[in-house]
């Protein structure tokens, strides 16, 4: 593990949330991580055995499953109070009892596709950024 507050990273105040920019780098090194994963697997695959199952392609997900449904149902309440989201919240009640087994089948791994290594806890907390030191924008995540 390196030291990235050595490299000039630091975290943002997370109540503060990302803007445009933020976020736009953090998808970018994202999706980087996701197309070398991808490369990574055509030159080398049997170094994914061990990523082959995750806690949404196993039994540990029923073991979660009431836990997904109460946190699902409490968004589904919160957009619900959201101006201009309510024609969505129908179709979001109709998927509670279904959410398990859609979660499961979404990351059900398709060899006709692309599979990639996912961050698996990206939030706030996680991401370090480095600033410009002249007129102090973001330039670079971690």
């Amino acid at each position: 593990m390196e030291d990235l507050k050595r490299e000039g990273f630091t975290l943002v105040n997370g109540s503060l949330g990302l803007d445009l920019k933020h976020c736009q780098l953090v998808l970018r090194k994202i999706a980087g991580y996701h197309a070398a994963s991808v490369v990574l697997h055509e030159k080398n695959p049997k170094c994914f055995n061990n990523f082959l199952d995750n806690v949404y392609s196993t039994d540990c997900l029923d073991d979660f499953g009431p836990v997904i449904r109460t946190i699902f149902k409490n968004c589904v309440d919160m957009i619900s109070k959201w101006p201009g989201y309510g024609t969505y919240v129908d179709t979001l009640r109709s998927l509670e009892d279904t959410i398990v087994s859609h979660i499961r089948k979404a990351n059900e791994r398709d060899e006709a596709m692309y599979n990639v290594l996912n961050h698996g806890d990206l939030w706030i907390n996680n991401i370090m950024f480095k600033y410009n030191e002249q007129k102090q924008e973001v330039e670079d995540v971690r």
